[in-house]
């Protein structure tokens, strides 16, 4: 997909993964919105970027993915600024187990859901929109099983978002609403998702994905 001059959001955008992402969009020429809880990290993630890519390249907007009402507002303020139609929208928001199973489910699955629910349906063609692309961020932990029970939620979420995307993705879908689904699964990102487990799991986590003895 050539996204030069297309609109991208992405949330949890203001580090890790989201950020990385932003980046490669508008090195290849589209424009970001950048959206995270964090409303300090997210403005100096979008003051850096304006400053290397412009200020009409990139724009930040503060949203809360368990808020219905925050994700339309990111949606429709984002095209009030850019004065046109997203074309990508990325799921990148995400949590570890560490805060409990059922916030973790929340934000990992849950919010996912909700965002493409509205996020298709402001895009569907046979509803007015012009179609686009949403991409998921799950996991190679959405493939494989997990290491323990304290993180079983967040395996499940991830396996949850790669079944989310497997469905809505089918080209029939893609032929009726002009939408095309899509996810990765990176299989280790040294990003605040580990940071915050402690160095003994982050060993587990590697020892798991690159060796056999699981």
């Amino acid at each position: 997909m050539d996204v030069k001059g297309k609109l991208a959001i992405i949330t949890g955008s203001g580090m890790g993964l989201g950020k990385a992402f932003a980046t490669k969009l508008l090195e290849a020429g589209a424009m970001v919105c950048i959206s995270d809880l964090d409303e300090t990290t997210g403005l100096q993630t979008t003051t850096e970027f304006s400053e290397k890519f412009g200020k009409d390249k990139v724009h930040f907007i503060k949203c809360n993915v368990l808020q219905k009402d925050d994700i339309v507002n990111l949606y429709e303020s984002c095209e009030k600024h850019f004065g046109k139609t997203v074309d990508i929208f990325c799921n990148n928001a995400g949590i570890n187990h560490v805060r409990g199973w059922r916030l973790c489910m929340d934000i990992d699955i849950m919010a996912v859901m909700e965002c493409t629910e509205y996020v298709m349906d402001k895009m569907d063609k046979s509803k007015g929109g012009k179609g686009g692309l949403i991409v998921n961020t799950a996991s190679l932990a959405g493939i494989l099983f997990g290491l323990d029970k304290e993180s079983a939620c967040y395996v499940v979420a991830k396996h949850g978002v790669v079944a989310l995307t497997r469905t809505l993705g089918r080209s029939k879908n893609l032929k009726t609403t002009g939408v095309k689904v899509q996810c990765i699964c990176p299989a280790y990102a040294d990003t605040n998702i580990l940071a915050d487990i402690g160095d003994k799991a982050k060993k587990e986590v590697e020892k798991k994905i690159w060796t056999d003895d699981a």
